[in-house]
């Protein structure tokens, strides 16, 4: 996956489950201010139900509050996910807010190990100093989806405007104040498997190829980003 793979899919997250329009130019104008090109405005689809936004979110703040990326915070309700690769030859940190979503990498050019870098450490502080340079004179907001908690099911969750695969209202992802909504907890204690032979594996539409640890990577038939842009 490329960096703008990875950090699109976090996107949805950040905006309450709406498909990111992936871009790079949005405006194009001559020297005297007259526009010859502009991007066209996307409608973004919901890909993502609140209620897994919800939890997602709860899951990845920890993280930031009391994980591995504890050096990346910085003031603002923020989540996201550390990586590192074998020997770390890849550092990642992909966070986000709900005013915008980051990826940093830190690793060598020919693939070499670096000297212990982790995704905690120089990527978490590198988003961290570009987040705070970003979020200067914006108002703080929180992340879509509510207090949603693990011991407390039943906690609000802010309910969609557009149901799944709709388009929102209005010029972008809206939502109403957060309304209850009860779900029923329950607990299931099931003796640990056998460990079932290795095969491809796939979640939703999306199939993978099983791969070798330091293999040569093996492209599947979707990414994250041909899934989230309905390609």
């Amino acid at each position: 996956m490329t960096p703008l793979e990875l950090t699109a899919a976090y996107v949805p997250f950040a905006n309450g489950g709406y498909r990111p329009d992936v871009h790079f130019i949005s405006r194009v104008t001559t020297t005297a201010g007259k526009v010859i090109y502009e991007h066209p405005r996307a409608k973004n689809a919901r890909v993502i139900s609140p209620e897994a936004v919800s939890m997602m979110n709860a899951m990845m703040t920890e993280t930031i509050t009391g994980g591995t990326a504890g050096k990346a915070a910085f003031g603002w309700p923020a989540a996201g996910k550390t990586g590192t690769s074998q020997k770390s030859r890849d550092a990642w940190f992909i966070g986000y807010t709900s005013n915008l979503t980051t990826g940093v990498w830190f690793g060598n050019d020919d693939g070499s190990p670096t000297k212990n870098v982790t995704g905690g450490s120089l990527p978490a502080i590198a988003w961290h100093d570009f987040m705070v340079a970003a979020h200067q004179g914006v108002k703080v907001k929180a992340l879509p989806g509510g207090n949603w908690t693990s011991s407390n099911p039943e906690q609000a969750i802010p309910i969609p405007l557009a149901p799944v695969g709709e388009e929102p209202a209005g010029d972008g992802p809206v939502v109403e104040a957060p309304q209850p909504v009860k779900r029923p907890s329950r607990t299931v204690q099931a003796e640990k498997p056998a460990m079932p032979e290795e095969k491809p594996m796939q979640t939703g539409s999306i199939k993978r190829p099983k791969a070798e640890i330091g293999g040569n990577p093996v492209k599947g038939e979707k990414t994250v980003l041909d899934v989230l842009l309905g390609n």
